[in-house]
């Protein structure tokens, strides 16, 4: 098996997220994609082999045999299926993924189960560091791939004839704004543009987008998909847009691989910074908080106020803004912030529309970025064939048998302040003590 094989194993927005490295690394050779479902004939277009695998069925199995049985089934019974690839990467932590990375013979391997590996570590780190963190999932999976830097992300194409996509679901309960909210939006926005609007939606949304489809019935020209399209018909539908108003990250990531115009909407756990759409110009709408982002189903409040936070008409008038073509930026207010993401030499970086300075410190990013290999303007230099400073200390505390407990007494007089230490105190213990270390790896 020539090429790399990429393992991403996780829902439709992980995947779509997991596509600039995939061409990456296509760019290299051959790529073959393993995920748990069909992503259909648009998506599969972007790698040259799909593998489906049921990720429970793989880890039920009771052994070795058993799982290469079902991975040998899954594969097709193609001949050559457990040669070695040039490069194996794994972009879940879960047992099935990991397992199957391990299982699969490579001549490399890269990400999760990887011990050192940067991204992984940045994953550990980021469950405790997220509002600190500055550095989009897709430029993290990026530093996985080897050589150049990928191109970046492109802009969206104009906005057309077609019509506005409302996308009112989510895959998170938490994550959905009040219905009154998306009814107030859709008429708002069909009284400044005359715009159609279409609602899309999964089966479990129907109800909602029936009762949004009759709110707005009677004020606007209303087509309700909700529930009657598959995949593929849904990129269809997102294809012809001529906007995409949407909270779900996942089908925001799909407007943005079909380069259609977007305006997202992020409150309680969902991250700009994070999941922003990979986008050169996507405009963003942030409910910000000093709490934000908070934990999927762990809001500190209990009630998600920061919906609150974004108000219907003013969100109408942005959408209006961009279907016209026209520059749009929302003036700066507390509790909400208006993003665009921008392309840089290091990939995506969403900032401010108004030029109101980002509150949070952006050396942290320049930090992650390093951390994670894709600078290397702050490591620190050798000195007679030695690492200096930090980086030199621990070599030789390696090579002198130190163990982690007596460095970190040395080295860390407190805990990981932001996600860049988070990032150095798990890679310090790896490079130290092993993956296992005292705990800290796991915890």
């Amino acid at each position: 098996m020539s090429g790399s094989l990429v393992i991403q194993l996780a829902r439709l927005g992980d995947l779509l997220q997991s596509l600039p490295l995939c061409r990456a690394l296509r760019a290299a050779g051959p790529v073959t994609v393993v995920t748990a479902f069909d992503p259909g004939p648009r998506l599969r277009a972007e790698a040259d082999r799909w593998v489906v695998l049921d990720p429970a069925a793989l880890a039920a199995a009771a052994d070795a045999v058993a799982f290469r049985r079902r991975l040998a089934e899954a594969w097709g019974g193609a001949p050559g299926w457990d040669e070695p690839a040039d490069r194996v990467v794994c972009l879940n932590e879960d047992r099935a993924a990991t397992a199957l990375a391990g299982l699969l013979r490579s001549r490399r391997r890269a990400g999760a189960g990887v011990a050192g590996d940067p991204y992984p570590l940045w994953l550990h780190a980021l469950a405790g560091h997220r509002a600190h963190n500055r550095l989009q999932l897709s430029e993290a999976m990026l530093a996985i791939a080897p050589g150049s830097a990928p191109p970046p992300p492109p802009p969206a194409l104009p906005p057309g004839a077609g019509p506005v996509v409302l996308h009112p679901g989510s895959g998170s309960p938490a994550r959905r704004l009040p219905a009154a909210f998306w009814r107030d939006l859709g008429i708002g926005l069909w009284r400044m543009s005359r715009r159609r609007l279409c609602i899309t939606g999964g089966p479990a949304e129907e109800s909602e987008a029936e009762a949004l489809a009759e709110g707005l019935g009677g004020a606007a020209e209303v087509e309700n998909r909700c529930g009657g399209t598959d995949l593929d018909e849904l990129q269809e539908l997102l294809a012809a847009a001529a906007l995409v108003v949407a909270q779900d990250t996942g089908v925001l990531h799909l407007a943005a691989h079909l380069r259609r115009p977007l305006l997202g909407l992020y409150h309680g756990s969902a991250s700009p910074w994070e999941t922003a759409p990979w986008q050169d110009g996507a405009h963003l709408l942030w409910a910000r908080e000093d709490c934000a982002p908070c934990l999927e189903g762990l809001a500190p409040c209990g009630d998600y106020h920061c919906r609150g936070n974004l108000e219907a008409g003013e969100t109408a008038a942005l959408a209006a803004a961009l279907l016209a073509g026209g520059p749009a930026a929302l003036p700066e207010r507390r509790g909400r912030l208006h993003l665009i993401c921008r392309a840089d030499s290091w990939g995506l970086r969403p900032v401010p529309a108004a030029g109101v300075p980002d509150p949070t410190n952006e050396g942290m990013r320049a930090q992650q970025l390093a951390l994670l290999g894709r600078r290397t303007a702050t490591e620190e230099q050798p000195v007679a064939g030695r690492p200096a400073g930090r980086a030199g200390r621990l070599e030789r505390a390696r090579v002198c048998g130190t163990p982690l407990a007596d460095w970190r007494r040395r080295e860390w007089p407190r805990p990981p302040r932001d996600l860049a230490e988070a990032w150095v105190w798990r890679r310090e213990a790896v490079l130290l003590a092993g993956p296992e270390g005292d705990g800290a790896w796991t915890a």
